[in-house]
């Protein structure tokens, strides 16, 4: 799936959220999230699982959707 890093930083921002503790809250790496955000792509699953951790509905985080 295609995400919107921008979209994820600012929810980073606005819930004063490190790329470590969501990776925390996802069960994953930091390099995971980092290597996601820098390359805009994710398996469903994963962006699934972002989307949870900061509490908004998975359209939200998506690139081009509004």
């Amino acid at each position: 799936m295609n995400i919107d890093a921008m979209k994820i930083k600012l929810l980073l921002a606005d819930k004063a959220m490190t790329q470590s503790s969501l990776a925390a809250a996802c069960g994953t790496a930091r390099q995971n999230i980092s290597a996601i955000l820098s390359k805009e792509k994710c398996s469903p699953v994963t962006a699934g699982k972002i989307a949870r951790a900061l509490g908004v509905n998975v359209r939200d985080i998506l690139k081009g959707v509004a």
